[in-house]
C-alpha cells in the first residue's frame, strides 16, 4: 500500500538524516528505502529507472576511490543517501501530493511554485537522461574506466540543457493558466493501520540518526 504523501515525507526525511549522519546511517538509510519503496508496491525494475541517473553521476567518484578510499566512499555513500531519499519519495507518493504536504507545512508561495514547475518537467528530464544514457552506453562510454568521467560530465551536460529548456515552457505554460503558487491542500492527516509498517520505519531511521550523530557513536 502507498502510504500518505506525508509519511512518505518523514521517512524519506529520516532517511535523509541518516545518511548525513555517518557512512553507516547512510548505508542503513539505502537499506531501508528499498523496503520503503517494496512496501508501497514499487518494483525493483521501476526503482532501478528511476536511479540510474543517480547512479550514473556518482559513478564518476569510483575513478578517486583508490587514491582515497575512506573519504571518497564516505562521501559517495552519503551522497546517494540523500538522493536516493528524494527518488524514493517521489516513487511512492504523487508530486503533487508532496507539494502540498510541504504547503501545510508553511512552504512560502514562491517556493511552491518552484516545486510544482520541477515537478511538471522532472519525468521529460528522467526520460532524456535514460535515453542520453543509453546513447553513452551504445557507443561505448562506459566501458571502460577512462572514460567514464567524460561520458558521465557529457550526460550532466545533455540532462542539465534540456532541464532548463523545459522548466521554461513549463514556467510559461503556468504562467497562462493563471498560477498563484497554490496547490489544493490535503485532507486531515489521521493515522493508518495499514501504514504501521511505514511508521515503523520512519521510527527505525529516526532512532539511527540520532545514534550516529550523537558522541556515543565514535
Amino acid at each position: 500500500m502507498r502510504p500518505d504523501a506525508r509519511t512518505a515525507l518523514l521517512v524519506s526525511l529520516l532517511a535523509g538524516a541518516a545518511g548525513l549522519a555517518s557512512p553507516r546511517g547512510a548505508a542503513l538509510a539505502l537499506g531501508a528505502l528499498g523496503l520503503e519503496a517494496a512496501l508501497a508496491g514499487v518494483g525493483p525494475r521501476a526503482l532501478a529507472r528511476r536511479l540510474l541517473p543517480l547512479l550514473s553521476a556518482f559513478a564518476v567518484l569510483l575513478l578517486l576511490l583508490p587514491l582515497a578510499p575512506g573519504p571518497v566512499l564516505d562521501v559517495t555513500l552519503r551522497g546517494l543517501a540523500v538522493s536516493a531519499a528524494t527518488v524514493v519519495l517521489g516513487a511512492v507518493a504523487s508530486w503533487s501530493r508532496i507539494v502540498a504536504a510541504l504547503q501545510g507545512l508553511g512552504l512560502p508561495r514562491t517556493a511552491v511554485a518552484f516545486l510544482v514547475i520541477l515537478g511538471r518537467h522532472a519525468a521529460g528530464v528522467g526520460e532524456e537522461a535514460r535515453h542520453a544514457h543509453h546513447a553513452l552506453a551504445t557507443r561505448g562510454g562506459y566501458d571502460r574506466p577512462r572514460n567514464l568521467g567524460r561520458s558521465t560530465a557529457a550526460l550532466l551536460a545533455r540532462v542539465l540543457d534540456r532541464a532548463l529548456h523545459r522548466a521554461d515552457q513549463v514556467a510559461h505554460a503556468l504562467e497562462l493558466r493563471g498560477f498563484q503558487g497554490r496547490v489544493p491542500g490535503l485532507p486531515r492527516w489521521r493515522p493508518q493501520a495499514e501504514e504501521l509498517p511505514h511508521y515503523a520505519l520512519a521510527l527505525a531511521l529516526g532512532a539511527v540518526a540520532v545514534f550516529e550523530a550523537g558522541p556515543w557513536s565514535r
